[in-house]
């Protein structure tokens, strides 16, 4: 059995959107995985994005994922 690298669930009541990566090798399943996690918390309060214990991946892709935070006329 193979631990699932993605964790995503809603904390504090359902108001907080909760992601969890153990790592950013897969590049396309992250992306895949950050876009359907922000489609569902999108209208929240806020949500936590936890890297404790990521053993990282591509520079690359922490730009990509950065760039979902920033509005199109403010690129990372």
């Amino acid at each position: 059995s193979t631990e699932d690298p993605f964790e995503m669930r809603s904390v504090g009541d359902g108001k907080f959107g909760y992601v969890r990566w153990k790592d950013f090798e897969n590049v396309p399943y992250t992306i895949a995985g950050f876009e359907t996690f922000l489609s569902r918390w999108n209208s929240g309060p806020g949500i936590i994005i936890d890297l404790r214990g990521n053993s990282g991946g591509p520079i690359a892709l922490f730009y990509t994922l950065a760039s979902y935070m920033y509005p199109p006329d403010s690129p990372v």
